[in-house]
């Protein structure tokens, strides 16, 4: 009998819900590591080596992962999407190796930096964004300016977008959407990318 994988089956659910959880965790460290002076790499390395460590601490018993994808007798879990930082004007994923110059990357007060990560349970991903402004050194920053602007737009067109997707509709009611709001902050959408 093959294994049932759609959502009606409480246990992809549950192995949904953990990965999101344990993302949502490290995405909490990450963005604690996300101040000024702080090296890209070592964020990223940071994040990278939390995903596998909370990822490795569930479903380790046999009970539990009767029917799983399994290699080695174990579970497979682990980073479904690599810790990525792209300050500025990275448009996003930058997750780069020790080797690239990209390595030597220093985070700056007022960065605005993009945040990706995420951990899968037996293939089923949690995978999560966010965007901050690093703050200057012992201050709570507020945002203002272009940035601001910026990040609003961002926002207000995410917000409508995941009120705009639902059957019925068609994918121009979202790009229109996305169009008009941005054009009220002054903005441009990037397009062809995934975030």
């Amino acid at each position: 009998m093959a294994q049932d994988y759609s959502l009606a089956n409480p246990a992809t659910l549950t192995k949904l819900k953990t990965a999101g959880d344990i993302s949502q965790r490290v995405l909490v460290k990450v963005k604690e590591a996300c101040v000024a002076g702080a090296n890209l790499l070592e964020i990223c390395q940071k994040g990278d080596a939390l995903l596998e460590e909370e990822t490795g601490k569930v479903y380790k018993d046999k009970k539990t992962t009767k029917g799983c994808v399994r290699r080695d007798n174990k579970l497979i879990s682990g980073i479904a999407f690599p810790t990525a930082i792209s300050p500025n004007n990275a448009v996003a994923h930058l997750s780069p190796i020790a080797s690239e110059p990209e390595a030597e990357i220093s985070l700056k007060a007022g960065d605005v930096i993009k945040i990706s990560l995420g951990a899968h349970i037996d293939g089923f991903a949690g995978v999560l964004a966010d965007t901050i402004v690093i703050p200057a050194e012992g201050s709570e920053d507020v945002v203002t300016g272009r940035k601001a602007d910026v990040l609003m737009a961002a926002w207000l067109a995410s917000e409508a977008a995941i009120r705009l997707v639902k059957p019925g509709n068609k994918n121009y009611a979202v790009t229109d959407a996305v169009a008009k709001i941005a054009d009220a902050f002054g903005c441009k959408p990037l397009e062809g990318t995934v975030v």
